[in-house]
Parts: C-alpha cells; sequence; structure tokens
C-alpha cells in the first residue's frame, strides 16, 4: 500500500537538495484496517468495522458494551440460608427487582428490598410453597415480578445496569526522518522513494495492527471517573460477556460442548461461531479428534490439524489461531507465554468504531526547519472504542491447564 503525497512535494525532495519543502495536507485512510492483511491479527480481520457514532455520542465517555433488554435472569446463594429467614445473600443481587418473586429449590420469595451488594431482604413461603432451609451455591430462579395473586407489588426500576462505557482509545505514533536519509539513497529507499514513506508503510501494517490487535484481546478495561482516565477494554473484558467459565485442569471436550451449547442456545438460532485462542491451544483442540483423521490416495493436499467443524445445533464452527493470544513472559528476554482462555463467539458482532469522520486512522507528514537543512515528521493517529451488542452470545473460558501432558492425545 503505498502512502500518497503531494507532487509538489515528492518534486521538492528529490529536486531541490536543502530545500523546505512546502507542508503536506493530511492523509487520511478510513479503509487502512480493511486493508491491512496482517496474519498475526486475525481479530482485527474478523471484527466488525463500523462507521462513526453520531456526534453528540461521540462526545460521550465511549460506546456500549452490551445491552442488558435481556435480563439475567439467575443466580445462587452466596451463603446458606434458614428457613424463615428475612434475607437471602446472593452473589450479585444488582440482577434482582424490588418486587420480583424468585425460586430456591422449590420455596418461592418476594424480593422487598436491598441489602449491601449481595443481600435480598425476602418474605419466604410465597404463593403456597413452603419454608425450608437452602445450602450455600444453590441456584436462584428469578421468575418476574410479583406474578402470585393479590400479591402485594412494590416495583421499583430494576438495578442491572443498562449501559456500561468502553473509553476511546487513541493510537498514535511519530516518526522523524532526516534530509540527508530522505536525499541519499538508503537500503530502505532503493526503489521505494521517501524513506520515511517507507517506514509509516512499515508501521501500519506490520507494527500497529498487531498492537491494535492485542488491546483488542486484553481485558485491562476502567472505566473513566473525575480523577481516572477510562482504560479501553478487549473483548476478553467481563463486560463483553456473560458467559463466564472457569476451568481447573485440563480442557475437555464435555466442558467446551457444555460451552459452546450455551452459547447457540442464547443465540436462539443457529449461526456460524468462532474459537479463538493460542495457537496451541487449538492444536489440543483439534487433538481431540486425532484418531478419526483419514486421507485418500487421491489427495494432494493434507491438513495437519482440523480447523472446522459441524454444530450439532446449527452452523459451523472454527477453530481460529491467535499468536497475539499470550500474556508477557516471566523475565526480560524470555518469549510471550500462552493466555490460558478461548473465547467462543461470533467475532463479526463486536464493532470497531472510530470517534468521528475525521479521527479514523491518518498519516499526516510536517516538514520542520533543522539547522541548516530540515527534518520530516510522519504522524499516525486513530481513535477508536469496541463495540458489543448481545453479551449472551459469547462464552469465555479460562484458567484451564497449557501443560501439554494433560491432554494426552495431542499430536
Amino acid at each position: 500500500m503505498a502512502i500518497s503525497t503531494s507532487n509538489v512535494a515528492l518534486t521538492s525532495i528529490a529536486g531541490a537538495v536543502g530545500g523546505v519543502p512546502s507542508a503536506l495536507a493530511p492523509t487520511p485512510y478510513p479503509e487502512w484496517l480493511d486493508r491491512v492483511k496482517n496474519r498475526n491479527t486475525p481479530l482485527v480481520q474478523l471484527i466488525t468495522k463500523a462507521g462513526p457514532p453520531d456526534q453528540q455520542a461521540a462526545r460521550a465517555a465511549g460506546l456500549s458494551w452490551g445491552y442488558s433488554s435481556e435480563r439475567i435472569l439467575y443466580d445462587q446463594l452466596n451463603a446458606s440460608y434458614t428457613s424463615g429467614g428475612v434475607t437471602l445473600t446472593v452473589d450479585n443481587n444488582t440482577r434482582f427487582q424490588i418486587g420480583d418473586i424468585v425460586k430456591v429449590e422449590d420455596e418461592l420469595f418476594l424480593v422487598t428490598a436491598y441489602v449491601s451488594t449481595t443481600g435480598l431482604t425476602v418474605v419466604g413461603a410465597q404463593g403456597g410453597t413452603s419454608a425450608a432451609n437452602h445450602s450455600d451455591n444453590v441456584g436462584v430462579m428469578i421468575l418476574g415480578n410479583a406474578f402470585t395473586q393479590n400479591q402485594t407489588t412494590t416495583i421499583v426500576p430494576i438495578a442491572q445496569g443498562e449501559v456500561l462505557s468502553n473509553p476511546w482509545q487513541q493510537w498514535e505514533y511519530k516518526m522523524v526522518s532526516s534530509h540527508q536519509s530522505e536525499i541519499f539513497e538508503s537500503f530502505e529507499t532503493a526503489k521505494k522513494g521517501s524513506r520515511l514513506n517507507y517506514f509509516m508503510k512499515k508501521l501500519m501494517n506490520v507494527e500497529a495492527p498487531v498492537q491494535l490487535e492485542r488491546a483488542l484481546i486484553h481485558n485491562l478495561s476502567q472505566v473513566q471517573t473525575n480523577s481516572v482516565p477510562g482504560i479501553f477494554g478487549g473483548i476478553n473484558q467481563p463486560a463483553f460477556t456473560n458467559n463466564r467459565v472457569s476451568v481447573s485442569g485440563a480442557l475437555t471436550m464435555t466442558a467446551l460442548l457444555n460451552a459452546l451449547e450455551t452459547t447457540w442456545l442464547a443465540a436462539k438460532d443457529g449461526y456460524d461461531v468462532d474459537i479463538m485462542g493460542h495457537p496451541r491451544m487449538m492444536r489440543r483442540l483439534s487433538s481431540y479428534f486425532a484418531n478419526t483423521r483419514e486421507a485418500s490416495a487421491n489427495e494432494d493436499t493434507i491438513t495437519m490439524h482440523f480447523q472446522k467443524f459441524v454444530a450439532p445445533l446449527g452452523g459451523t464452527l472454527r477453530l481460529i489461531s491467535n499468536p497475539n493470544w499470550v500474556r508477557p513472559g516471566t523475565v526480560d528476554g524470555t518469549p510471550e507465554k500462552e493466555l490460558n482462555s478461548i473465547m467462543v463467539a461470533n467475532f463479526a458482532d463486536f464493532k470497531l468504531r472510530p470517534a468521528s469522520k475525521d479521527s479514523v486512522w491518518q498519516v499526516e507528514y510536517r516538514e520542520e526547519k533543522y539547522n541548516d537543512a530540515w527534518q520530516r515528521t510522519g504522524f499516525m493517529r486513530g481513535i477508536y472504542s469496541l463495540e458489543a451488542q448481545n453479551i449472551f452470545t459469547r462464552t469465555y473460558m479460562y484458567g484451564f491447564s497449557t501443560t501439554d501432558s494433560d491432554y494426552p492425545g495431542m499430536i
């Protein structure tokens, strides 16, 4: 991809040794990400490149991470409950509305108030059910708001938040090329024109996409406050995904199929989904089917590992290796370590959105007088946020072993 400059500037650089070229106008690259074909950035290639929001929304702190119109209708007890008590301790009471009828095993409760962040004030034995003891970690099902006959209703706004914000992230790069480096041929400029153009092109196609890819993966998000700046949230951010499954030991096929089933059922319609993770984890998953591989005498190409499967609930499933699915090495100079997680999702549901029409990736050049010559500076910047709609149609699995010996069938 060539970086365009004005003909006047090119003529000045090529023919006016010692002269200072006229300033170059900023050169926008609104489609730059779609043109990048960097094999190390599969996530950048898969997610949707959306247009900017309206100006009012662009001035807000960020974009929606997902909507909660599909309210989370379950939780679990965070402590045991004694029959006749007035408090249920749950994992997250923001999922409940005052006035809700909830079911714990065979007993119905009416929620009348919140207590701290995990407690609910309740009236038990509703709707003809019997009071009983309930153990820690028992499931809590939210049935609806005071639906029992002649029940007193105490409806108040749902505490569960409707909108979370993913802060805007500004990526910015700067390179400086001296007068001498521009007018004398070097290895980088032979048959390529401007040396700075060459390095800016390399930056746009190699370094910047990888850095963006890593930002899109990691869950380092922090919503902006009056005293703390916001931090961009990647797809592994909890706010993007309702289904988060902690796995101890080796990741089993059963656990994986359960995650796929959860994801597909939440989507309501069969559709294609992908599993993304570190290349070595994709190799382990493919090795589950080691004994099913076949090759005929007519085949001239053999795929070493499976990449695509027919899904039991409709659609297809692909294994996508992401070489940037990593965490830092433990010691300076050591290779980056495998991130022990995978994401099951339709990645097209994520949208990378610029803050405005003029905040997409841009390349801009400036010339400045330097001693008796000049230096040329290249800038590249873009302001983006990541948006996702349905937080229920993704499953994030994490914590499992990445020790190869725990996967005896690995090939």
